[in-house]
């Protein structure tokens, strides 16, 4: 829904942010369930389930997200991989299976939780 009110249905909206990579999705305001804004969803730092998918913004899956396999991997494979996961869940969505998909704040933490220490073993 804009700000006048009016709905806009549609089956896919690709919001881009340009070419300040230090803003990520910012200037954008991204509202996801109850109201919370991104910018509060991320007020501790950004974190992601496989980078790809954010607790409380159903159906919002970004590509080269928090914490993306960077330096030591093709970004183009990442991006591919990041995608096919995304795809596999819109798939999901669109036969009917599911109405929408969202990662659970357990499963996102549990999953950032367990990469820190990989993280850390490989880049100190």
């Amino acid at each position: 829904m804009t700000t006048d009110g009016t709905l806009h249905e549609l089956d896919l909206l690709v919001p881009a942010t340009g070419f300040h990579a230090h803003a990520y999705v910012r200037p954008m305001s991204i509202i996801g369930e109850r109201g919370v804004t991104l910018d509060e969803a991320w007020a501790d730092g950004p974190l992601a389930y496989r980078s790809v998918a954010l607790p409380g913004f159903p159906n919002l899956f970004v590509l080269m997200g928090p914490h993306s396999p960077i330096g030591q991997q093709s970004l183009v494979i990442i991006a591919e991989n990041q995608a096919d996961y995304a795809m596999w869940w819109i798939n999901q969505i669109c036969v009917g299976r599911i109405a929408s998909a969202v990662p659970t704040d357990v499963a996102t933490k549990d999953y950032n939780e367990k990469m820190k220490p990989r993280c850390h073993r490989l880049f100190g």
